[in-house]
């Protein structure tokens, strides 16, 4: 990629211990066109609600896996039911067909969920992260173990902090699956590593370079040593959207480099971009590093221990909540997919099926979505996006459609 600027740094040249040592790489980005790109640019698709399913009450927060061993992903959501919050579900039969089952009431004020295999016995287990019911009781991590068939057994292990966000990651490599979550302050983390049984201990409180959101937080090996590392995007000193990396060692993250990818920083994704099988970020900003317009910066890595990073600036979204990498359109390819803060707009950025990304396109979503889950509810081999309100008691199923024609310019 010619138009890339490499950023490369020695390992053994970075300090790790302190924050404030921790070099910033300012080396301009430089920037790719998409629009130039000919004939071969992929055309972005809109989406377009193809079904809905009823819930007893608006989403907090959501996750999608295959509860039943059916071979399709089902749908676990935390909704307030009259007043109080549930565990809700809703079994997919294998072409998408979600239907809501039952809910669970649980104790505390539950905040965010994830799923995974936590003790090896091949049915997937579900983790909430909750806030205390009332004041002076602590909150917890809570795990239901599946039994394959849609119950759980329950446990729970305290919190020194009211959870935000939780996510189910590998931290130290052997294949069990462990914990982070990010407090509601958004200033520190819990890393809780699991034994393979089923159970959590927590291990390492973690400071953060700033205020993050779930948005703003990222998980991939970058490095190449099987650890778990760790990626934040925040605004630091000016509103530089400066993003950091954090070495993994197996329970714990030490600030390892930072990198300035524009300005008022929105959200960050990992994943295999150009399909070399290293870890590659995305960094959505509203602003480039000169306060041009919004910026998607693309760090493309090499994920040896001599960490080296391409970076390439390409026009991206304005107020992004979140960033997902998915092939959208079954090329093989990574796509950028964006909703927008307001809940009613989604941007996607596709992949150039040469490593790179192409141009912006946007398209409705339904009004008041807070959150965006991805994934083949009808196992066509491409995704559907499920998305979620506060302020409906429904899931939104959309699908990607050819997009209007604009109406033509009236006649004088």
């Amino acid at each position: 990629m010619a138009m890339a600027t490499k950023l490369s740094l020695l390992l053994s040249l970075l300090p790790l211990a302190l924050a404030a040592c921790v070099p910033t790489i300012r080396t301009p980005l430089k920037q790719a066109l998409p629009s130039v790109l000919g004939a071969g640019e992929e055309v972005t698709p809109c989406w377009r609600e193809a079904w809905s399913v009823a819930l007893p009450g608006s989403v907090r927060a959501a996750t999608l896996a295959d509860l039943d061993r059916n071979g399709a992903v089902d749908l676990a959501a935390i909704a307030t039911v009259d007043g109080a919050s549930s565990l809700v579900f809703a079994f997919n039969g294998g072409r998408g067909d979600l239907t809501r089952t039952t809910s669970l009431r649980l104790n505390g004020t539950p905040r965010a969920i994830a799923a995974g295999d936590l003790n090896l016995d091949g049915f997937v287990d579900l983790m909430v992260a909750s806030g205390p019911a009332i004041a002076r009781e602590p909150s917890a991590l809570h795990v239901l173990l599946g039994d394959g068939a849609g119950g759980f057994i329950a446990g729970a292990t305290p919190l020194p902090f009211e959870p935000s966000a939780l996510f189910a990651v590998d931290l130290d490599a052997n294949d069990v699956l462990d914990a982070v979550v990010l407090d509601a302050e958004g200033q520190r983390m819990m890393t809780l590593v699991g034994n393979g049984r089923g159970e959590l201990e927590v291990r390492q409180k973690i400071g953060l370079p700033g205020k993050l959101s779930p948005a703003t937080v990222a998980f991939g090996d970058f490095d190449g040593d099987r650890f778990t590392d760790l990626a934040t995007l925040h605004d630091r000193g000016g509103a530089k959207a400066t993003l950091t990396l954090h070495r993994g060692d197996g329970d714990d993250f030490r600030p390892w480099m930072r990198v300035e990818v524009g300005r008022d920083a929105r959200a960050i994704a990992a994943g295999d971009i150009n399909r070399d099988g290293a870890v590659d970020l995305v960094a959505l900003a509203d602003r480039s590093v000169d306060g041009g317009p919004p910026s998607a910066v693309l760090l493309l890595g090499n994920g040896a221990s001599e960490l080296d990073f391409l970076g390439v600036r390409y026009f991206g979204p304005s107020g992004a909540a979140a960033a997902h990498l998915v092939d959208v359109n079954g090329d093989g390819f990574l796509d950028v997919v964006a909703p927008r803060l307001s809940g009613d707009m989604l941007d996607v950025i596709p992949g150039d099926r040469r490593g790179g990304l192409g141009k912006i396109g946007s398209s409705g979503m339904p009004s008041g979505t807070r959150e965006l889950l991805v994934g083949d509810l009808d196992r066509d081999g491409r995704p559907e996006l499920i998305a979620l309100s506060g302020d409906r008691p429904a899931a939104s199923i959309l699908q990607p459609a050819a997009c209007e024609a604009p109406p033509p310019a009236a006649t004088p």
